[in-house]
C-alpha cells in the first residue's frame, strides 16, 4: 500500500498488501506441494517497506506449516498451512 494509504491506517510507512505476502509464499513452494491441496493463511502483522523478513516452512503430518517473520523471529507477520487435497495423496 502507499504510504499515504498506509498512514490512513495508522501505521508510519508504506506496507506490503498481505495478499502480496501471501501470493510471495506460494511463490517460494511452487514445485514442492501438490497440484491440489487448499491453504490457509492468518495475518497478524503488516510489513513495514524496507524491512527484513524471513520465511520458513515444515512438513507436520501431512501438511506444509509455514510463517513469515522478522528476521529474529519475534514479530509474525503471516502463518498458514497447505494441506493437500484427499485424492491428491498417495
Amino acid at each position: 500500500m502507499s504510504g499515504l494509504a498506509a498512514k490512513a491506517f495508522g501505521f508510519p510507512t508504506a506496507i506490503a498488501h498481505g495478499m502480496w505476502t501471501h501470493a510471495k509464499v506460494m511463490a517460494a513452494l511452487q514445485g514442492r506441494i501438490p497440484a491440489n491441496h487448499t491453504v490457509s493463511v492468518e495475518f497478524r502483522k503488516p510489513i513495514l517497506l524496507g524491512s527484513t523478513v524471513a520465511f520458513r516452512a515444515g512438513m507436520t503430518d501431512d501438511r506444509v506449516a509455514l510463517s513469515v517473520t522478522n528476521r529474529s523471529g519475534d514479530r509474525v507477520h503471516l502463518t498458514g498451512q497447505v494441506v493437500p487435497l484427499a485424492d491428491s495423496i498417495s
